[in-house]
């Protein structure tokens, strides 16, 4: 609120002067005047009692207040509102503290929570593997395969790469782990995702020209880098490969096959035996969906 006044006059009684000056209500003084007129009128009420007189002007109204303002009731007035303010600012700063306090057990219990579930997840991770594996064990016995020279192994498609998810063979050394992740473009996986089946039934002898030639031909035939081809944990001699289908009838997984003696998964009616393990294989990869890992899986576990 403001109010503009103006003053009119002469200096020296010749020269005429004009001054208009504005007035303001700071806000403050507007929003909490009610509150501090009616603590100055109940101040004066009980004062007034004494013998005090009701200001009858401005004059007389500007005592009164200043007689309140310098008195020591305002002072204890002043320590009371200061001493509440304070205890008000302490219980909110106590009830933020408990607030902080309740977040962060929330955090901690949710962080138990989640640790258990990793765990959990670990563990059934670590299980799949070994489901699966029992899978490719029973494909083998299966196709009257002995096992110890063959090996089957189940690859999950991510859209970029392919990871192992299990496999089995008899012999130990053929078990053990290769690569985490194979390119969409190279090899019998690529070949069998692609076309829905690959076979390789007689690749070069891997004890002939020190291997040069087995190793060639990997690099030639199935587009394999000449370090991975060095590297394959099986020299295998006859490969066989088959896309699997999810529910949808996508296709979201690659089933190998490998045998180190050539013509072993004899390609004439190879596919007719396999029709039927195949859709068994397709069910427990939907039965156990929800477990199925990641590609860091492969990862973790050295494949």
């Amino acid at each position: 609120m403001s109010k503009k006044c103006g003053i009119d006059m002469a200096i020296g009684g010749d020269i005429p002067f004009s001054y208009t000056f504005e007035f303001k209500i700071p806000k403050w003084l507007l929003n909490q005047g009610g509150g501090l007129l009616t603590l100055i009128a109940g101040w004066y009420g009980a004062t007034s009692t004494n013998g005090l007189k009701a200001p009858s002007n401005w004059h007389d109204l500007s005592n009164v207040i200043y007689t309140f303002f310098s008195s020591s009731d305002f002072a204890f007035t002043i320590a009371c509102f200061i001493g509440l303010l304070g205890f008000w600012l302490s219980e909110a700063k106590a009830e933020k503290i408990r607030e902080y306090k309740d977040y962060q057990a929330t955090i901690d219990d949710l962080s138990r929570k989640l640790d258990s579930l990793q765990l959990d997840y670990d563990r059934e991770t670590k299980d799949y593997k070994s489901i699966a594996g029992n899978w490719m064990k029973t494909l083998i016995a299966d196709l009257k395969c002995g096992g110890t020279r063959e090996r089957a192994s189940l690859y999950k498609f991510d859209g970029q790469v392919f990871f192992l998810l299990g496999r089995w063979s008899d012999n130990h050394d053929f078990n053990k782990p290769g690569r985490s992740s194979y390119r969409d473009k190279e090899g019998i996986l690529g070949e069998a995702f692609r076309n829905n089946h690959a076979f390789d039934d007689n690749l070069p002898d891997p004890a002939t020209n020190g291997g040069e030639d087995y190793i060639k031909y990997h690099m030639k035939a199935w587009k394999l880098k000449r370090l991975d081809a060095v590297n394959l944990t099986m020299r295998s001699r006859c490969y066989a490969g088959f896309a699997i289908r999810d529910s949808q009838g996508e296709k979201s997984h690659v089933l190998i096959l490998e045998s180190i003696d050539p013509g072993t998964f004899a390609k004439s009616g190879f596919n007719g035996r396999m029709q039927p393990l195949l859709e068994g294989i397709e069910k427990n990869i939907e039965r156990f969906r929800d477990l199925e890992p990641d590609p860091s899986f492969a990862q973790q576990e050295g494949f």
